[in-house]
């Protein structure tokens, strides 16, 4: 096949412009091999090109070089990472907030038993109440990083600025998120036990599956905030 193009770090502006492959709606990088439509100018990975039979727009003329567009550089998706970052894998994620559900609830009970030895009043606060709490509070102890995050190395960014995120969002979405799954236990309190535990589940079982489609939660999408891995060289710009 004639004019394929194999982007190097030399073809910023045109990774610049965000373009993605019509047939597979993959984002360009570098290394792959690309291949310009001379009728519409579109761009295509050579897989796809091969796929149309080396074919688009009724004819088979391909440009040597990529075209230059102003327009497409205004449009950069909203919630693009920068390449430096890695996005945290779903992996990664039910890790942390495992070891962080059972650091809360050991902590939980750690202070249960201070609280009792110093009061003498044998509190019997439920264990579960508090290390709920705990967990709200997780990512506020180490710079929006909680202990199963540090563990796994993972922390939060702001969208916008490419930064770590400010606290607050961070202890916001934990808020919002366990807030929303309090108030539905507590509604349905009084109802069958079985009933307000399906429906938690299910909760979880979108968020998990929101999650893992998207890469990010509709919580943080709000917030603009994104948890990403954590980046040696970043952290050094940063």
């Amino acid at each position: 096949m004639k004019n394929i193009l194999l982007l190097t770090e030399n073809q910023t502006h045109f990774l610049a412009e965000n373009r993605q492959d019509p047939i597979t709606q993959d984002s360009f990088s570098i290394g792959d091999e690309i291949v310009f439509c001379a009728e519409c100018k579109s761009a295509f990975l050579k897989e796809s090109w091969e796929f149309m039979n080396l074919e688009h727009c009724n004819q088979k003329k391909t440009l040597k070089k990529f075209p230059i567009s102003e327009r497409l550089l205004l449009e950069k998706p909203k919630l693009q990472v920068p390449s430096n970052y890695i996005k945290a894998e779903i992996e990664a994620r039910i890790p942390a907030i495992f070891m962080d559900a059972v650091i809360s609830l050991i902590v939980a009970l750690f202070l249960l038993k201070i609280i009792n030895s110093i009061s003498n009043l044998d509190a019997n606060y439920p264990i579960f109440y508090l290390g709920f709490a705990l967990f709200i509070f997780r990512d506020s102890f180490f710079l929006n990083q909680s202990i199963g995050k540090r563990m796994m190395k993972l922390y939060f960014i702001n969208d916008k600025t490419k930064k770590k995120a400010i606290w607050y969002r961070v202890f916001a979405r934990n808020l919002i998120w366990w807030l929303f799954n309090g108030l539905i236990y507590a509604f349905f309190a009084n109802t069958n036990p079985v009933f307000p535990i399906l429906l938690l589940l299910i909760t979880q079982i979108i968020y998990f599956f929101y999650v893992l489609i998207k890469g990010q939660s509709f919580i943080d999408e709000c917030l603009q905030i994104e948890l990403v891995e954590e980046n040696e060289i970043q952290d050094e710009i940063m």
